[in-house]
């Protein structure tokens, strides 16, 4: 089994989200759980680390 697309493509936009989150919270003022961009910021770093481990594991 080789590697799977999906998953890539989905940490790659969890990554993006991330990234998205930082700049947001850096140049305007910290998020909080309660918007979208914070929930992802906060919940993305654990679903992506989750991923690189199963993508490894599947690898």
């Amino acid at each position: 089994m080789g590697r799977l697309d999906s998953l890539d493509w989905l940490r790659g936009l969890l990554a993006f989200s991330i990234m998205i989150y930082h700049l947001t919270s850096w140049e305007i003022s910290p998020l909080e759980s309660s918007h979208l961009l914070g929930r992802l910021g906060i919940y993305g770093v654990s679903m992506f680390f989750l991923l690189s481990g199963l993508s490894m594991a599947v690898a």
